[in-house]
């Protein structure tokens, strides 16, 4: 009986955030992310990935990893007011991961491809 009443306290103190830190405290709830991984071939286009970030978040979290073995591979982030935030053009073997404090919105991954080849791992996290 001991262990169930402790079992019961345990999950209310997980599930159910304290008055004092609100959703913006120590208790944010769920994992905010978007992730996509492809490959690209002698390809020529423009490919845009939209992350809705919640106000419970501060900004976000990008990772890539881009292998671009021909041709231009150019990244851009964009944040909610539509500043960019980071743009880069990739030739050969590129990994990123950096936090970007920011507003509450859409945050947006513009990817141009310039007849490139290669392969892209692109992630958004909500931080």
């Amino acid at each position: 009986m001991r262990r169930l009443v402790y079992g019961v306290i345990l999950v209310t103190l997980i599930t159910v955030p304290t008055g004092g830190a609100g959703a913006k405290g120590f208790w944010r709830s769920g994992y905010s992310a978007m992730s996509e991984t492809d490959s690209f071939q002698k390809a020529s286009d423009t490919k845009v990935w939209k992350h809705e970030v919640g106000p419970q978040w501060k900004g976000t979290e990008l990772k890539l990893h881009i292998v671009a073995t021909e041709g231009d591979v150019a990244l851009k982030l964009l944040d909610p007011t539509g500043s960019t935030r980071w743009e880069k053009t990739i030739k050969g073997t590129f990994s990123f991961d950096e936090n970007f404090p920011g507003p509450a919105g859409v945050w947006k991954v513009e990817l141009r491809l310039k007849e490139a080849t290669g392969r892209y791992e692109v992630k958004l996290v909500a931080i």
